[in-house]
C-alpha cells in the first residue's frame, strides 16, 4: 500500500519513480515521465495465449536466422535504453538483435527493442497505449505490433511512416527490414 499520494501529472524521472513507488512499482508504468497505472490484462486467457503464439513464432525465426540473431523478452521491464530517463515501461514482448545487448546484463533492458509487441486488453484505454506507443517510437523503437484480440486484427507503427499499417484477419504479418522474411498469417495468432 502508497504511503504517499502519487500525482498523476507531475513528471518524474525513473529514480523518483522507483523512490515514490517502491515494491508497488510492478504496478505502474512510467511512459515519458508520467506515472501511469498498468492495465491488468482482461478477463480470458487469450491475452497470455496469443503473448505465447507470437513468441514461440519469434524464436523460431530468431533460430532459423542463426542463434545470435535476437533475443526474446516476454514483460520484461525496459528503461528504453535512459537508465537515467522519464521511461519505465513493460512491453508483452521485446525482440532486441543480439548485436545491440551487452552480453551479460541484469535488471531491465539497458537498449530500446528492435520490435515491441502489446496485447491489448479490453481494459486497456486507447490514449494510454498510444501515448505508450509515441513514446515507444520517440526512443528508437523501429517496430510496434499492437494487436486487438477482441476485434481481431494488428496495427503496425514505425517512426517513419505518418500512419499505422492495419493487418486484418486474411493478411499476414511481417517483420519489414526490422525483422527480415519473418512472416505469418495473422489468424495463426487468433485461432
Amino acid at each position: 500500500m502508497l504511503t504517499q499520494e502519487i500525482n498523476l501529472e507531475c513528471t518524474y524521472d525513473v529514480d523518483e519513480f522507483f523512490e515514490l513507488l517502491g515494491d508497488e512499482a510492478e504496478d505502474y508504468e512510467l511512459i515519458g515521465g508520467k506515472i501511469v497505472p498498468r492495465e491488468k490484462p482482461g478477463p480470458g486467457a487469450e491475452h497470455g495465449e496469443i503473448i505465447n503464439k507470437l513468441g514461440f513464432h519469434l524464436e523460431l525465426y530468431a533460430n532459423r536466422n542463426g542463434s545470435k540473431h535476437g533475443r526474446i523478452f516476454s514483460a520484461s521491464a525496459c528503461l528504453l535504453g535512459r537508465p537515467q530517463g522519464s521511461n519505465w515501461v513493460i512491453p508483452d514482448i521485446s525482440y532486441v538483435l543480439s548485436d545491440r545487448l551487452p552480453a551479460k546484463f541484469s535488471g531491465p533492458l539497458p537498449v530500446a527493442p528492435d520490435l515491441v509487441v502489446e496485447v491489448n486488453s479490453p481494459s486497456d484505454n486507447l490514449e494510454r497505449m498510444r501515448n505508450k506507443i509515441d513514446e515507444y517510437l520517440r526512443e528508437g523503437v523501429r517496430m510496434v505490433w499492437s494487436i486487438y484480440p477482441l476485434d481481431k486484427y494488428v496495427l503496425v507503427y514505425q517512426p517513419d511512416q505518418t500512419k499505422q499499417t492495419y493487418y486484418d484477419m486474411d493478411a499476414e504479418l511481417n517483420g519489414g527490414s526490422v525483422l527480415p522474411g519473418f512472416k505469418l498469417p495473422i489468424k495463426v495468432l487468433f485461432d
